[in-house]
């Protein structure tokens, strides 16, 4: 196959990968609300606004508009930090840790029902394709950067 009709080829099926139902589910693990619910929960202890944002790389006044949301909504509480009164740490409360547990629970389930769609083999094989991408990323993306821009 020529480079051209793969580049379109890949295009097209990374363009169709992204519009799964999947996908937009995983994008909210990884930004936005559901992913600063995520980084609290696997904080069992708390954590710091600022610790979330360097995990998540996000600003710290997105954080701090995330948080004030969760806080309406009664998923997250803040209290100063013992050690420190100008720390404030973040912990679920109860039902912002049922709301994760339940959204886990359903991440679980469909990913089960994809695995046996799927099968074992063909998950194992994607599986590996993607940690090759994830770890040859940085050797491609130092490409794109000597690329010149429009």
């Amino acid at each position: 196959m020529e480079k051209e009709e793969l580049r379109k080829e890949l295009s097209a099926q990374l363009w169709q990968l992204s519009k799964l139902d999947i996908m937009a589910y995983l994008r909210g693990f990884a930004e936005g609300e559901t992913a600063a619910m995520e980084c609290i929960y696997e904080k069992n202890g708390g954590t710091t606004p600022s610790q979330i944002s360097e995990e998540l790389k996000l600003s710290r006044s997105r954080v701090t508009n995330i948080l004030r949301t969760l806080r309406g909504r009664g998923y997250v509480q803040m209290e100063m930090a013992d050690d420190d009164r100008r720390k404030m740490i973040v912990t679920l409360t109860q039902s912002g840790r049922d709301y994760m547990c339940k959204k886990l629970a359903f991440m679980d389930a469909y990913l089960d029902a994809y695995i046996d769609e799927m099968g074992e083999e063909s998950v194992i094989t994607l599986t590996e394709v993607l940690k090759s991408t994830v770890n040859r990323s940085g050797s491609f993306t130092q490409k794109l950067k000597s690329l010149p821009v429009e």
